[in-house]
């Protein structure tokens, strides 16, 4: 992970950044850190569900991590309600893919998947 951060730290200096954008991943608390003491701002895309974000191993500490961001984005009003709960920052922004039939996925009808 401090591998991963030096390299990071080098771009951001190199480019002159002052907004990083990134989605929801594992590390979300160390990169906020990270990014809050280089004096950058960061934005963190939230594609989850519900359920996915609460499997995480530690939930507080994940809203926590959240909290230190400087906005959030969601794909749905009620994610918008529920971090806004958290006094997160929180754009909504409507997902722009519709899936019809999305019960026939993961292999069930290959000839609907194909």
């Amino acid at each position: 992970m401090f591998a991963r951060f030096a390299e990071l730290e080098k771009y951001l200096q190199e480019y002159d950044i002052d907004l990083m954008i990134s989605h929801v991943c594992w590390d979300v608390l160390w990169k906020n850190l990270f990014l809050k003491l280089s004096g950058i701002k960061s934005c963190f895309q939230i594609h989850v569900d519900l359920k996915s974000l609460l499997d995480l191993p530690v939930i507080l500490t994940t809203i926590n991590s959240f909290q230190l961001s400087d906005t959030l984005i969601v794909l749905s009003r009620n994610w918008q309600t529920y971090w806004q709960n958290f006094n997160c920052s929180t754009y909504y922004i409507p997902s722009p893919i519709v899936i019809n039939g999305a019960e026939n996925f993961h292999g069930r009808d290959a000839k609907k998947n194909s």
